[in-house]
């Protein structure tokens, strides 16, 4: 949509500052061919993306697991003391 209103624009820019027909067509075929690759850009369905995030992910996900266990670990271990130290 957003290139579509370049387009557009371009189109009324040529018209008011009356430009030759030939350089016209040359900027309405270059805009044309600008909004047709971007469009060819955009028609990924992203499965690639997601397939290469999941993979990320669950190559963190053994670190992060035995990370939460030492922090639980040692927060056990100071809570453990704290309550030996009151009855004690």
């Amino acid at each position: 949509m957003f290139f579509l209103k370049i387009l557009l624009s371009l189109q009324l820019i040529l018209v008011l500052t009356k430009i030759k027909k030939q350089m016209k067509k040359r900027l309405i075929f270059f805009a044309a061919s600008l909004l047709y690759v971007f469009n060819l850009f955009a028609q990924g369905d992203g499965s690639a993306g997601i397939s290469e995030a999941t993979q990320m992910i669950s190559g963190y996900f053994d670190p992060a697991t035995k990370l939460v266990y030492a922090i639980g670990a040692v927060v056990g271990l100071i809570g453990g003391v704290k309550v030996y130290g009151k009855f004690v």
